[in-house]
């Protein structure tokens, strides 16, 4: 509608290309989310958040060393494995956690998905990085070379967001 009323530049022969195209760009990325979906399955099925969950907390009692333990099992897991997935299998499973180290929930959750955000950005599973490269047609490697000083200030946002709650708990009080 947009290409025929306000640009005016889309025939009715253009519109076939243009199914075509986001068809198939759609279809790519479901493959990732179910793929991604398929693996929270397993991990669900072999209780591996359990095992997570248990191996935290049995190395750990401050909620400071709990965070880092947490953005760096996010961060990696988010490179491979869809948000949505993750965040079903892993948050119900350190809840009981969070609330016992006395971490808010709402800050907790925030930091959750900012982290996943992260991962939808990094190679190699990054849902937001493969639609960005099959719209744009480049490479995922210079998607990365160009997004280097993004994954910086995310990092950094990350780190500000984890460590002074007062930044995600400012809209609550």
């Amino acid at each position: 509608i947009i290409g025929f009323v306000i640009y005016r530049q889309m025939r009715l022969a253009d519109v076939g290309a243009a199914l075509a195209e986001s068809a198939k760009s759609t279809t790519s990325i479901f493959l990732v989310i179910m793929a991604s979906s398929a693996l929270a399955w397993i991990f669900s099925l072999e209780q591996a958040g359990v095992g997570l969950s248990q191996f935290i907390t049995g190395h750990t009692d401050s909620p400071f060393a709990f965070l880092i333990v947490v953005n760096v099992i996010l961060l990696v897991a988010g490179m491979f494995m869809e948000g949505t997935a993750l965040m079903i299998v892993l948050v119900p499973l350190l809840m009981p956690t969070v609330r016992s180290l006395g971490i808010d929930p709402i800050h907790f959750g925030i930091v959750i998905i900012f982290n996943l955000s992260i991962g939808t950005l990094t190679p190699p599973v990054g849902t937001v990085m493969l639609l960005v490269c099959n719209i744009t047609k480049i490479s995922v490697a210079a998607f990365t070379r160009q997004a280097l000083m993004l994954y910086a200030a995310l990092f950094v946002t990350l780190v500000l967001l984890t460590y002074i709650p007062e930044i995600s708990l400012l809209l609550t009080r």
